[in-house]
């Protein structure tokens, strides 16, 4: 059994309902689409990898955004706030001092004998010795410091991909609509108890999938 590190917090509101809801999905193919913010992200890691300047990038994105998508009401709001925090995000990256390295990498971490944490990190950067994860959310922040996900990516990343130190490693949270930075490095004992409530979670999980599958 596979879950992504992206919904472990609708997981934990309810590991039963998706035991369940894996059970009832096995075999199908799940679909994805390129919508109006992953456009805005690509548009933004080419500033990073400074294959375009601002200037060119917030061009070539509004033109893209032209050619993919109806315009509804709907969507043009949201090119327009997303277009007018491009700038502002730039300059606030640019203040970090960071190289982007990465864009992702891929998790693929067994925490239970027979469920594996997956999914993708955030984007890589690098500062001195110092690693920013940066996780950009188009929505508000909200309790990020508080879900699972972070303090496990942090912990993967160290002993997995970058071979650093834990404390090398900082999490960090752009929100398009809070139009900031928030950074966080989990201390040890966080990391620990976060792999301990998701090795529960995951039995759980694993538990109840095999009482529907019989």
């Amino acid at each position: 059994m596979k879950i992504s590190n992206t919904i472990l917090e609708r997981v934990k509101e309810n590991p039963l309902s998706h035991a369940r809801i894996i059970a009832g999905d096995e075999g199908k193919n799940g679909g994805g689409t390129y919508g109006i913010f992953a456009c805005w992200q690509g548009a933004v890691k080419d500033v990073h990898r400074s294959k375009k300047s601002i200037k060119d990038a917030m061009n070539d994105l509004a033109k893209e955004y032209t050619a993919r998508f109806e315009a509804t009401q709907k969507n043009l709001e949201k090119e327009e706030k997303l277009m007018k925090v491009f700038n502002s995000y730039c300059k606030q990256y640019d203040k970090l001092g960071v190289e982007f390295l990465y864009s992702k990498k891929l998790v693929n971490w067994q925490l239970h004998d027979n469920v594996t944490l997956t999914g993708n990190t955030p984007w890589i950067t690098k500062r001195g010795d110092e690693y920013v994860i940066i996780q950009v959310l188009e929505g508000a922040a909200g309790n990020w410091k508080n879900e699972l996900r972070y303090p496990l990516i942090q912990k993967y990343l160290a002993s997995y991909c970058l071979s650093c130190d834990m404390s090398n490693i900082t999490m960090t949270v752009f929100s398009v609509k809070d139009n900031v930075f928030e950074f966080k490095n989990f201390a040890k004992n966080e990391i620990e108890a976060a792999i301990t409530e998701t090795k529960y979670l995951f039995t759980i999980v694993y538990n109840e999938y095999l009482r529907v599958k019989i």
